[in-house]
């Protein structure tokens, strides 16, 4: 027997016969959620006091050991975050918008030996991933291009445009 979580990410409509998507209803945000973003955002205001408390919120209903203030780093609120939304958020966006963060910022990140994060350093193929081969070639009724930074941009067309009226 397997004792770690399981997740759906498929959530059936018994209503509908054929699969055309569905409508069961999902929550938005969780409590959970909500304490972990504002553990981030009291790190990023450098107040490590009210940071740990909004993480320890977390940590308490999980019946995890409370953190101590001077234990709080982003990369604590990021493992806090995985084992708490575990399969529930898409860790890319939430990796390139805090990068994004220490760039704008220009602080260093104390998880990765103080690097600074350059603005003039991030390029379009570190947000966006490939667009799979298969869904370019297998396209026949228009034109997908691949996104910038990887192989095959050069067949790339360019977009059409519309006016505004």
């Amino acid at each position: 027997m397997v004792s770690w979580p399981h997740y759906k990410v498929f959530v059936s409509d018994s209503l509908q016969s054929t699969w055309d998507g569905g409508e069961t209803p999902w929550y938005i945000y969780r409590s959970a959620e909500v304490y972990l973003l504002l553990a981030e955002s009291y790190y990023w205001k450098i107040d490590l006091g009210l940071a740990t408390l909004a993480i320890n919120e977390v940590r308490q209903c999980a019946g995890a050991a409370p953190l101590a203030d001077g234990d709080v780093n982003i990369g604590e609120i990021f493992d806090e975050r995985t084992r708490e939304l575990y399969y529930e958020e898409n860790r890319h966006i939430e990796l390139v918008r805090v990068a994004y963060i220490y760039a704008k910022t220009r602080k260093p990140c104390e998880i990765f030996g103080g690097r600074v994060y350059d603005l003039n350093r991030i390029s379009v193929h570190h947000i966006l991933w490939p667009v799979p081969a298969n869904a370019i070639n297998t396209n026949i009724k228009g034109v997908i291009n691949q996104n910038v930074g990887y192989p095959g941009t050069e067949k790339n067309k360019t977009p059409l445009l519309v006016e505004d009226k």
